[in-house]
């Protein structure tokens, strides 16, 4: 299922998870990585970087996991890619607790990630990338979801069947009904019916839901919901990581 517009698969352009890049800060962040793979269209390429496990401070935690991203076009990075749901195990099947928040460090996008993994064993990492920022505008719908005890919105976006609702407390709540496997449901923006912000900031977010703590308005206005109906891009890595002693790490 195809919903993305022009503007968005000329962005997905071409992947590819290679390891010849040194980082900006002298290091290297890019080891050759084993089962290394190429998926190019057009100008667009993705390369996971050196993937670093240090000692975690608390006792229990095993690892704390580096998680570098570089997604570039035309050699210019781009900041606006997010990797959702991602799945980090060793080769023994031993899962890592990953975090969605990223920040940039000389040139990279970095994840990171706890657990008890097996570094001295290949891993392997499924993701699932979308964009969170720039969208084309035939990706973007705006849905007045009325503020009632049972208010909510069942709708149809770009093919895709949304309900919008409120679960309770202040929390704002969309879910794709059924679950399209190429498709990622991305709230973009939440206000009142005078166009003020009303989002709290906290919130849990998955590939075709997510959940978002909103300051409700007046009794009986309406909350404005934007949103993104969008391509998401699912790739996997294999690789070994790099024990890096403390003290040495890049971030």
């Amino acid at each position: 299922m195809r919903l993305a517009s022009a503007a968005v698969l000329e962005s997905l352009a071409a992947f590819s998870l290679c390891g010849t890049l040194a980082a900006d800060s002298g290091r290297p962040m890019l080891t050759q990585l084993a089962n290394s793979e190429t998926k190019s269209q057009n100008s667009v390429d993705f390369a996971l970087g050196e993937v670093t496990v240090t000692r975690a401070a608390l006792p229990g935690e095993g690892w704390k996991i580096s998680i570098p991203f570089r997604p570039t076009t035309g050699g210019t990075l781009l900041t606006n890619w997010t990797a959702l749901q991602m799945d980090l195990r060793d080769a023994a099947g031993h899962l890592a607790s990953t975090s969605p928040i990223k920040h940039i460090t000389n040139g990279w996008v970095i994840y990171n990630g706890w657990g008890r993994l097996d570094p001295t064993v290949g891993w392997r990492l499924k993701a699932d990338f979308v964009m969170d920022s720039d969208f084309g505008s035939t990706n973007l719908y705006v849905v007045r979801v009325p503020t009632a005890p049972d208010g909510q919105v069942v709708t149809n976006l770009a093919g895709v069947p949304i309900r919008i609702f409120f679960p309770g407390g202040n929390m704002l709540a969309v879910r794709a009904q059924p679950e399209h496997p190429e498709t990622a449901v991305t709230l973009v923006r939440v206000s009142d019916e005078d166009g003020n912000d009303i989002d709290e900031g906290t919130g849990a977010w998955e590939l075709h839901s997510f959940k978002k703590a909103i300051r409700l308005p007046r009794a009986g206005e309406a909350v404005v919901v934007t949103l993104a109906i969008q391509n998401s891009l699912h790739l996997e890595f294999r690789f070994n990581p790099t024990v890096v002693k403390q003290g040495t790490a890049n971030n």
